[in-house]
């Protein structure tokens, strides 16, 4: 396999060969190629939030920049002001004393640097976003260095000296020359006068800058030299206009650090649906709002004020909700035909969890979580948004703005459409070929349609859920019959038998295999059945006559008193009354034929 390097004819950057698009110009190198869109990506409105446009040259640059990183140019008007001052300063002065400063700003102008070693340099100093807390400053260590003694700082006109010439000059008898005088050299701007938000310069930037020797009055530099014979560097103190935008900033970062600790203690922190921090103020309490982040909707709380109640005052009314009942987590299936796979359970675990409520309006669908998450993580957030969706119903009264990813209302017109699809009643044809698609014994209803995306939605539920439902649709929607032409017991129905031993009532409970999927009842064992002649023993008489051991574990092999075939294991159950609660009504007993 080769590779092949191309240089893009537009800027001159090395490319691939088969690349469609010049990555620093977007330049199309191939007419036939389509054009690269620019991505995005998430953090480009916070970096956009930090840039500022160079008004010489248009590039982009941080925000704290005294140059333009492209042309040189100054970024603040009254930086560039002091600047030229002291070029002024310098021209005043006479020949033999001047720097010449105009060859430094003229080095800054040409910018000697290519575009890579300008964006790795500002890369190098770039620092944190604007929503950080960060300081830049530099180490004692970088500022200390000793000169020897035989050093003197200053400048020379002479030609340098070889290696050869110094030995010879050091180890001959004559004299060395005297040395040329040192001219004094201004030293640069210190960096403790400097904002400490100002980035670093580059290094030719860092050279030593020369500033005017002679003080003048307004916010040009001060200058003090040393001696010729002194070999310590001259000193330099930095421009007024500096130390006052230094100033200025110090006092607006105080002024922000002031206002957020008056906000803070003014106000206090709410979480809205989707678990987001909000701070708020105490005039918000009871208003709804949306939140910037996410956009749901929450409520502010109110405080609570304990007040005792006068004596004979009447209690205010209270205003009910619309919606008469709430069920969690009901199955919600979205059936494309095309796509459906005739098969026991194919669909029993394909769903999204919904919450279904009730009112004279309709039926409503919620949808708090679409995905679980990782690790679970959505699924804790249920029980939160669950009490957000209800509050907002009793407060607003309206569906619009639910704070939830999904809902849907279903209108009580259509409410009619709903059909059992499994079980199907007798004299309808089924879809499923009256195979238990959604899982055994469990119970789905067909619901209208809510896009026209070629699927159709089902509820499954087991029993006592559909019973919920079934009930809640036909008394607050006030749609009747639900379910009522199939084989789905929607009350208790009983077989009662009489014990082979005992003579006494075993009660049977019809339909079982529907509670025994269901979780939410409980069962109690009261007799057996033969599997070849249909005796019926009692658990007592079972007990009694010790039929299939002392637990009952080996019945299926014990022999049948009547028919001496196998007794099998056909079990008897009805449902256990709860202990904490009355009886109800005695439920319907078909005697046994």
């Amino acid at each position: 396999m080769t590779i092949s390097i191309v240089t893009c004819p537009k800027c001159g950057a090395l490319v691939l060969g088969d690349t469609p698009e010049c990555y620093a110009c977007h330049h199309l190198l191939h007419s036939s190629a389509p054009a690269v869109g620019q991505t995005s990506l998430p953090s480009d409105a916070a970096v956009a939030e930090d840039l500022e446009t160079c008004g010489q040259c248009g590039e982009t640059y941080r925000k704290g920049l005294v140059r333009c990183w492209s042309c040189g140019a100054f970024t603040r008007q009254e930086i560039a002001d002091a600047y030229q001052s002291m070029l002024a300063a310098q021209s005043s002065r006479p020949a033999s004393e001047r720097v010449f400063l105009s060859e430094a700003a003229a080095h800054h102008d040409t910018n000697p640097f290519s575009p890579d070693e300008l964006m790795a340099r500002q890369k190098e100093y770039a620092h944190g976003g604007d929503d950080q807390d960060f300081e830049v400053s530099a180490s004692d260590d970088d500022f200390e260095f000793e000169l020897a003694d035989s050093v003197a700082l200053g400048e020379s006109t002479a030609p340098p000296i070889s290696e050869d010439d110094a030995y010879r000059l050091v180890s001959s008898n004559e004299p060395p020359p005297p040395p040329a005088p040192p001219v004094p050299v201004a030293m640069e701007i210190p960096e403790e006068s400097i904002p400490s938000l100002m980035p670093p310069a580059a290094e030719e930037d860092a050279a030593t800058i020369p500033l005017a020797t002679t003080p003048t009055e307004g916010p040009t530099a001060k200058t003090r030299e040393t001696k010729s014979d002194s070999p310590a560097h001259a000193e330099t103190v930095a421009g007024d206009a500096l130390l006052d935008i230094a100033k200025a900033e110090e006092a607006e970062i105080t002024r922000v650090k002031k206002d957020y600790r008056n906000k803070v203690r003014n106000s206090f922190l709410v979480y809205c649906p989707m678990g987001c921090r909000i701070r708020v103020q105490d005039k918000h309490r009871g208003k709804s709002g949306k939140c910037p982040r996410c956009g749901s909707v929450y409520v502010v709380p109110m405080k609570k004020k304990e007040q005792p109640k006068p004596e004979g005052e009447a209690a205010a009314p209270v205003v009910e909700s619309k919606w008469k009942g709430w069920m969690d987590d009901i199955h919600l299936h979205s059936v494309v035909p095309q796509k459906l796979r005739i098969k026991a359970d194919s669909l029993l675990n394909e769903f999204t969890e919904v919450d279904v409520g009730f009112s004279n309006e309709g039926v409503l669908q919620v949808t708090l979580v679409t995905t679980a998450g990782m690790f679970g993580a959505n699924l804790k957030k249920k029980p939160t948004l669950r009490t957000a969706v209800q509050e907002h119903l009793k407060t607003v009264g309206k569906v619009e703005g639910l704070p939830a990813p999904a809902h849907r209302l279903i209108p009580v017109e259509a409410l009619s459409q709903m059909a059992v699809a499994q079980p199907c009643p007798p004299d309808v044809e089924s879809l499923f070929g009256n195979i238990p698609v959604f899982g055994a014994n469990r119970i789905a209803v067909r619901v209208s349609r809510a896009l026209d995306d070629g699927s159709t939605p089902y509820y499954s539920f087991t029993l006592s859920q559909f019973r919920h439902f079934a009930k809640f649709v036909d008394e607050v929607c006030g749609v009747p019959g639900l379910g009522a032409n199939t084989e789905i017991p929607l009350t208790e129905h009983y077989n009662t038998l009489k014990c082979h031993y005992t003579e006494a009532p075993v009660r049977e409970l019809q339909s079982l295999s529907y509670y025994e999927k269901d979780k939410s009842f409980k069962l109690k064992l009261t007799g057996w059945r033969c599997g070849g002649c249909g005796l019926v023993v009692s658990e007592d008489g079972r007990k009694k006559e010790k039929i299939g051991g002392l637990n009952g574990k080996g019945i299926a092999k014990a022999k049948c008193p009547k028919c001496k075939k196998n007794f099998g294991n056909n079990p008897l159950y009805e449902l256990e009354a709860p202990a904490e609660t009355p009886a109800a009504a005695a439920p319907a007993e078909t005697p046994a034929s």
